[in-house]
């Protein structure tokens, strides 16, 4: 059943076609998956661009310089509307040969990408990259574990998490585990937005107040002015509404302490996922 199955799967999957060769294995072996993947799109769009155009100033261009419609001075003259029908329509079906050939060619090279991708793919879905322990207990774990994102905060943690998953597939889930935890982050980020918000608008409304009143100064007409002054806010203290102070210096102190927390809590979040992989590859299994 499932098993021949997977047996037939990897058969064809393994089956001979499109491989790498040594040069690749080797780029593929030191740059990883997606910088491989990025370099061979790079090389594609190289492929279908730059022989095509090679090959026709060779083999296209001709006929629409030697067609007896053409000119010098107009560019649609050296283009496929100026190929003529009847006796000289040889031209046009060459071009249409050309044409043919080409989307046949990067159909191909389409073709053989998607060879290549699809067994590097799934390859690193069975086996994983170079960096991953190859022993058959830590692959079966690999190959059967998902890595779920955005959850919503209600749900983090492993008891929640797990839950959800069960009733979504009852029995089959062997364990869940919430690994990184970034309620606090995501606070730390909107609070920091909130002041950024607010230095904004203090900084929008004072900058307005004086271009009106260097306009006023300049002899425009309208009401007298007073000279802008930088806005304030008040630090409350308890139940002291505080001393004023420049309301632009306060939201960028603000703003900076909020950037600093955040830092913080990015680097722990960063060392605890790290401690986990550690104890994954390295302790027993």
């Amino acid at each position: 059943g499932d098993e021949d199955g997977y047996d037939g799967f990897l058969r064809r999957l393994t089956r001979p076609g499109q491989g790498l060769s040594d040069g690749d294995a080797e780029l593929l072996r030191c740059a990883g998956l997606d910088t491989f993947l990025l370099i061979r799109l790079a090389r594609f769009g190289f492929d279908v661009t730059f022989y095509p155009f090679a090959t026709a100033c060779v083999a296209v261009l001709p006929i629409y310089w030697t067609s007896p419609t053409a000119s010098a001075t107009d560019y649609l003259s050296i283009t496929i509307n100026s190929l003529p029908d009847g006796a000289e329509g040889w031209r046009l079906n060459l071009v249409c040969v050309f044409t043919m050939c080409l989307y046949l060619y990067v159909l191909r090279r389409l073709w053989v990408e998607w060879e290549v991708f699809i067994k590097l793919r799934y390859g690193y879905l069975m086996n994983g990259d170079g960096s991953f322990d190859q022993r058959p207990t830590y692959l079966r774990k690999f190959r059967n574990s998902v890595m779920v994102e955005c959850v919503p905060p209600g749900y983090r943690s492993d008891r929640n998490l797990r839950d959800v998953f069960e009733n979504l597939f009852p029995g089959r889930i062997r364990h869940a585990e919430m690994l990184i935890d970034t309620t606090k982050l995501e606070g730390l980020l909107e609070r920091r937005r909130g002041f950024i918000d607010k230095y904004d608008d203090a900084d929008a409304r004072y900058e307005y107040e004086k271009w009106r009143y260097r306009r006023q100064q300049e002899g425009c007409c309208g009401r007298q002015l007073a000279e802008p002054q930088e806005p304030e806010v008040r630090r409350r203290t308890g139940c002291s509404r505080g001393e004023p102070e420049p309301a632009l210096e306060y939201y960028r102190e603000r703003i900076r302490e909020a950037d600093e927390a955040a830092d913080a809590e990015f680097d722990a979040i960063v060392d605890r996922r790290q401690t986990f992989r550690n104890r994954c590859l390295l302790g027993p299994i």
